[in-house]
């Protein structure tokens, strides 16, 4: 018996970004400069894969909501002693 392949999600921009806390002309920017999370075109369509999505937010979080100067707490100070 084999065992099935678990079935791939995928995101659309609008998605992503509001997962990321941008805008989606930054995503479209970052697409241009060859950044962020990967994507691929489906029928002439920008698509993500969750997990691409996912293991991009884990490797570059803190960087992504730095540079969007969106305040969280992810258990650790800013320069200057914010949260």
């Amino acid at each position: 018996m084999t065992a099935k392949k678990p079935k791939r999600k995928y995101l659309t921009p609008e998605q992503v970004a509001k997962k990321l806390g941008i805008s989606e002309g930054t995503l479209a920017n970052w697409r241009a400069k060859d950044m962020g999370p990967r994507w691929i075109t489906i029928s002439n369509r920008v698509t993500y894969r969750e997990d691409s999505v996912n293991t991009y937010i884990l490797h570059n979080g803190a960087a992504i909501y730095w540079s969007n100067r969106a305040p969280i707490n992810i258990g650790w100070k800013a320069p200057g002693g914010q949260a």
